[in-house]
């Protein structure tokens, strides 16, 4: 439940600058995004999920300076605290790569596009979702970058339900 509108887009999905529990109520939200898998760990943020909702989780494992790979939680650890909760994994840098983006800057777009996706998400028309990616690119090029990469996150849900050999990256 959206508690407060976000003045950048139409979707209001993701607002850079406000605090997750100034705009979720616990058990409102329809989906979480993880760009980096222990962001699943930080307190409150699986809470914030419906029972029904998904998590979209990038395979992405960023260790914290000062830190020992041994030290930070293994993909098996965060893979048990999402229990039996749908989940659907990617690989956004992998992605990004595919679409001529070899540092990932898009890779947070990708995400975007599979969340796009997800009900109740996908009842949203394709062209809304469109809209408000242009309105966020300041430059023409990074518009198309990021069109391009929405439809390559698109995609991957694709990939993901229509072969067997990657069934395992959505589960729940």
């Amino acid at each position: 439940m959206v508690q407060d509108k976000c003045k950048q887009c139409d979707l209001c999905l993701v607002c850079s600058g406000i605090e997750k529990d100034e705009i979720l109520a616990p058990g409102s939200a329809d989906a979480l995004v993880a760009l980096e898998v222990s962001e699943v760990l930080r307190p409150g943020f699986l809470e914030l999920l419906k029972p029904d909702g998904v998590v979209v989780l990038n395979q992405q494992r960023i260790v914290p300076a000062n830190t020992e790979l041994a030290e930070s939680p293994s993909i098996e650890a965060i893979r048990e605290r999402l229990g039996t909760r749908r989940v659907v994994e990617l690989d956004a840098l992998r992605e990004a790569r595919a679409i001529g983006d070899e540092q990932g800057r898009v890779a947070n777009v990708i995400a975007l596009g599979v969340l796009s996706t997800l009900p109740p998400l996908s009842s949203i028309p394709q062209g809304v979702w469109r809209q408000a990616i242009a309105r966020v690119s300041p430059r023409e090029e990074i518009q198309r970058a990021n069109v391009a990469a929405f439809v390559q996150g698109r995609q991957v849900t694709k990939r993901i339900e229509g072969r067997p050999e990657v069934a395992s990256q959505m589960h729940g």
